[in-house]
């Protein structure tokens, strides 16, 4: 079952067992108050939760807005309470590559205590989860991702 935390401006939180979910739609989901609230979700369910890990698994359209710097700051923070970051950046073509491109150096060369997994879809994040930690069971994050995500865009209506 998943628990949705937080919705608002089509960004939206939820938790499914080990996963924190987060997803972004649209041109302004994510901005810096936004983060903040997912921030201190995330700490929230550190805090609350009995689970041995917690695994961030965050979700972006093709068409939403690449955050400002305040923004990638504060979710930066995010990184302090999971012990895994996976990234799905949707989208096809150059743009979107450059995009998944770009979050991958940058998180190389931020030296980071965890590196994301960047990807470019659900269904390749849920086929790797499945084959490097088939416990997790990654296999329910299409339905929980799915939910989460139609609830942050009822709440941008």
């Amino acid at each position: 079952m998943t628990a949705l935390l937080y919705a608002q401006h089509g960004a939206a939180v939820g938790v499914l067992g080990p996963f924190a979910l987060c997803t972004a739609d649209g041109p302004s989901a994510f901005s810096p108050i936004t983060a903040r609230r997912v921030v201190s979700e995330i700490e929230r369910l550190r805090r609350t939760s009995h689970r041995s890990r917690l695994v961030y698994v965050y979700v972006v359209a093709e068409d939403a807005n690449l955050p400002d710097h305040e923004t990638r700051k504060i979710v930066a923070e995010v990184a302090q309470h999971v012990d895994a970051v996976i990234g799905i950046h949707e989208g096809t073509g150059f743009r979107a590559s450059v995009v998944r491109g770009m979050i991958t150096s940058i998180n190389l060369l931020a030296r980071q205590r965890l590196r994301p997994i960047i990807f470019a879809s659900v269904g390749e994040a849920v086929e790797h989860l499945e084959r490097r930690s088939p416990e997790l069971g990654a296999k329910r994050l299409f339905e929980a991702l799915a939910s989460v995500r139609a609830q942050g865009r009822r709440a941008a209506a």
